[in-house]
C-alpha cells in the first residue's frame, strides 16, 4: 500500500503533466492563429503589389496575373535563374511561398537592379519574379 507521501507525488506528477500538455495545447492554438494572420498580412501586401504592377503598366490581369514585355525587360538579366529555380524547386510551392523564397535568394539584388531604378514599391517587384520564373512552365500567378 503507497503511503500519503507517494500518492502526493503521484498526484504532483500528474499535474504537472496535465498542466504541460494543457499548455502546449494553449501555445499551439496561439501560433495557429499567428501563422493564419501572417498568412492574411502576406496575402492583403500581395494583392496590392499585384495592383500596383498594373496600374503602373508592368501587367495585366483577367484572372491570373499576366506580365507584358515592359516588366520582362526589366527581368532580363534574371529570367533564366528565376525560371531554372521555378522548374528545379519552386514547382511544389504555393504563389506567396515562391515570392518568399525569391525574396530571400534574390531580393537585394532585385531591389537594386529593378525595384529603385523604376520606383517599384510595395512587393510588385515580388509579383512580377514570381511571374517571370512560372512563364517557361505555362504557369500563371493566380489573382485572389
Amino acid at each position: 500500500m503507497p503511503t500519503y507521501e507517494q500518492v502526493g507525488i503521484i498526484i504532483s506528477v500528474i499535474m504537472a503533466g496535465s498542466s504541460f500538455l494543457w499548455c502546449m495545447f494553449y501555445m499551439g492554438m496561439k501560433f495557429s492563429k499567428l501563422q493564419e494572420r501572417v498568412d492574411l498580412m502576406w496575402d492583403f501586401l500581395m494583392r496590392r503589389a499585384m495592383s500596383l504592377a498594373i496600374t503602373n503598366g508592368y501587367g495585366e490581369v483577367n484572372s491570373p496575373f499576366k506580365i507584358n514585355t515592359k516588366s520582362e525587360k526589366l527581368f532580363a538579366n534574371l529570367k533564366d535563374e528565376l525560371q531554372a529555380f521555378y522548374t528545379s524547386t519552386g514547382k511544389n510551392m504555393t504563389d506567396g511561398e515562391l515570392m518568399l523564397e525569391i525574396e530571400k535568394q534574390w531580393g537585394n539584388k532585385i531591389l537594386k537592379e529593378i525595384c529603385i531604378p523604376h520606383n517599384m514599391t510595395d512587393g510588385e517587384c515580388l509579383v512580377i519574379a514570381a511571374a517571370i520564373a512560372k512563364k517557361n512552365n505555362g504557369v500563371k500567378i493566380k489573382a485572389k
